[in-house]
């Protein structure tokens, strides 16, 4: 019977046997083994498709940034139960090096919840009206704005429906700014393989 709570030991490919992994390595046989970023991208997707099935029983359109911002919160918890119902695997070889999109999601939040943060006072310190405040903060309440008005970031809402919008839209500056780099990083190895291929056959022929 299946017992989420009593998980299998993970075992290596190579030597077969419960696999303790060091460095890159297991510690029985010394082979290069890592778990597959696939294993992650499949937690992820479960977990949005939790967290989106349940966005639909509870998100409301007032204060729909709070409700936005809990549902953030709980993708935390989510994630690792459901890392409990699909075990992992492990794979041959070495683990790709990179920055995973959790880096660029936090510098997008940081980025513009300290932009918001900073402006608002700046605008606040210059005397500026309500509608000059309520101009600037719609810069920071796009793109989900566009999707549902109520994300909107006004004086009269709770900070934690601001919060909750800022996040939602961080996200979606993140996939940006993480596919410019998975492709400019995609180009530059590409490149430096074909460099490393004409030098190995420039050696070959002098030789």
């Amino acid at each position: 019977m299946f017992n989420p709570l009593r998980r299998q030991p993970l075992i290596c490919p190579e030597c077969e046997r419960p696999a303790r992994i060091q460095g890159g390595r297991c510690c029985g046989c010394g082979a290069c083994i890592h778990l597959p970023v696939a294993y992650f991208r499949w937690l992820w997707f479960l977990t949005f498709l939790t967290l989106a099935g349940a966005a639909t029983l509870v998100l409301t359109s007032q204060h729909i940034g709070t409700w936005l911002l809990l549902l953030i919160i709980l993708t935390f918890p989510v994630r690792i139960a459901w890392s409990f119902v699909i075990p992992p695997w492990i794979e041959r070889g070495e683990l790709k090096s990179g920055w995973p999109f959790g880096f660029f999601y936090f510098a997008a939040f940081f980025t513009l919840f300290m932009d918001w943060m900073a402006f608002g006072w700046l605008h606040v310190g210059l005397g500026a009206t309500k509608s000059e405040i309520s101009e600037n903060w719609f810069f920071f309440s796009i793109p989900l704005y566009w999707i549902d008005s109520n994300f909107l970031i006004q004086s009269d809402r709770w900070l934690s429906d601001a919060i909750g919008s800022i996040l939602g839209n961080s996200f979606f500056y993140a996939l940006v700014a993480f596919a410019l780099y998975r492709g400019v990083s995609t180009r530059l190895n590409r490149n430096r393989a074909i460099r490393l291929k004409i030098t190995d056959s420039d050696g070959e022929d002098e030789n």
